[in-house]
């Protein structure tokens, strides 16, 4: 596990920043209820932490699972999408 993981404001409207201890380069990909895969991106990093804004303002409402991969790690969180 990261020593922090962080997705806020959460709920949102859309529009949520990623924060994740990680000095690695970090993998984000994002589910849909039904276990669609609707997003992945690979973000490079190299400082001490890493923090991205996403925008998934496209998103209808609803719960979503967000999946972080860095450095051999891995982390969901719940999205909520308002």
């Amino acid at each position: 596990n990261f020593n922090s993981f962080a997705v806020y404001p959460n709920p949102s409207k859309g529009t949520v920043t990623l924060s994740l201890s990680s000095n690695a380069d970090v993998k984000v990909s994002l589910y849909d209820i039904s276990g669609r895969n609707i997003y992945n991106q690979t973000f490079n990093n190299s400082d001490l932490s890493f923090n991205q804004e996403l925008k998934f303002n496209s998103l209808s409402k609803g719960v979503y699972l967000l999946n972080v991969e860095s450095d051999g790690k891995k982390a969901s969180k719940k999205l909520i999408r308002e």
